[in-house]
């Protein structure tokens, strides 16, 4: 979650004018100010490119040219009027990937990605390998500010796994990004206010850092409890996969072995993800790497689909506590999950999420 004081959280819950701001940033230019009409933030833990947005604005001629140069940089802030001061917190950093505007009204539709999209582009020109005995966050860090100078990578991982073979890429950088971050256990993505963060996969174990609760003085307006019936996987094979030979180990195999688990394979039998590993060095190493997979792709049969009054600081991937409301006489219950997906509606403040909550392995 974006760092923010006790007292802008508290005041999303009541009375509040909501502010949003949208700026345009050309290459070597001065910041141009845009005016809002609509829009949304959509953010995907799942996905590279996290964040995206789909704005209406009002622009001049002037102003949609800033929008359409390559490079430009567009920003959104969004929160409440205090006072006379404005008390906003970044919710999207990164360029715009389809624009258009009505010539007569100004009327602008835009739609941008984060600054994953500029990853995606910065392909190797030739091979890149990594460095045998560095640190995986450290190459990570490495490829991202090698395709965009002066990024800002913050490095929350603590993560001291080292690369222990001679894997190559050889044309897709972010293949290799997704790679050393899966087999070091981290997630890796741009954050609302353009930096790159690494940290490590969340647990449910880790302290959530927002509560939606129903009622007075609480968030949650609607909740819906849905049962998804795919993607059942309860067995993650991890293989070595580096073409040198320097991977000694075989195969390991991780599983759900809690016989009342309702994924355990006498139940649906054996639903195998398979993750081919460029970087570990050992057997331990794989095992470790596929319970945190095995964690991410393993949900109960149980996932939330909710409407709250926003929080605009969360992330996608973040634990929150959910306090379900009382109905038809069910007793309300209290949840840990993870932050799927959410989506944010600048103009209301509103905000749906999906999430998920996982049985660790």
């Amino acid at each position: 979650m974006w760092s923010v004081d006790p007292a802008w959280l508290s005041a999303l819950a009541g009375f509040r004018r909501l502010v949003t701001t949208v700026t345009c940033t050309p290459p070597d230019a001065e910041p141009v100010p845009l005016r809002l009409t609509a829009g949304t933030v959509t953010v995907d833990s799942g996905a590279f490119v996290r964040r995206r947005v789909d704005l209406r604005l009002t622009t001049t001629a002037a102003e949609f040219a800033a929008l359409k140069t390559p490079g430009a940089v567009l920003t959104v802030e969004t929160g409440y009027r205090d006072g006379n001061a404005d008390r906003l917190i970044p919710v999207f950093t990164g360029e715009a990937v389809r624009a258009s505007r009505d010539p007569e009204t100004g009327a602008t539709t835009l739609a941008a990605s984060d600054l994953g999209v500029w990853l995606q582009r910065s392909r190797f020109l030739t091979a890149f390998s990594a460095t045998v005995g560095a640190t995986r966050a450290g190459i990570i860090s490495a490829l991202v500010v090698d395709a965009r100078p002066g990024t800002s990578v913050l490095d929350e991982s603590g993560d001291t796994g080292v690369v222990g073979t001679a894997a190559t890429w050889d044309e897709d950088r972010t293949q290799a990004i997704r790679a050393l971050a899966t087999d070091s256990e981290l997630e890796t993505y741009f954050d609302a206010g353009g930096r790159f963060v690494i940290r490590k996969v969340r647990s449910l174990r880790s302290t959530p850092v927002w509560t939606i609760r129903p009622g007075d003085g609480g968030t949650l307006t609607r909740v819906e409890r849905v049962m998804p019936l795919d993607r059942l996987y309860n067995t993650v094979v991890v293989r070595p996969s580096a073409v040198d030979g320097s991977q000694t180990w075989t195969q390991q195999v991780v599983q759900v072995t809690d016989p009342t688990h309702p994924r355990h394979p006498d139940r649906i039998g054996v639903v195998p993800y398979f993750w081919a590993s460029p970087t570990i060095t050992s057997a331990g190493q794989a095992i470790a790497a596929g319970r945190t997979i095995l964690n991410r792709v393993l949900g109960t049969a149980e996932t939330l689909q909710l409407e709250a009054i926003g929080n605009p600081a969360l992330e996608a991937g973040d634990v929150i506590r959910v306090i379900t409301p009382t109905i038809a006489g069910d007793a309300a219950d209290a949840v840990t999950h993870y932050i799927d997906a959410f989506t944010l509606d600048l103009p209301s403040g509103g905000m749906r999420l999906s999430t998920r909550s996982v049985v660790d392995a």
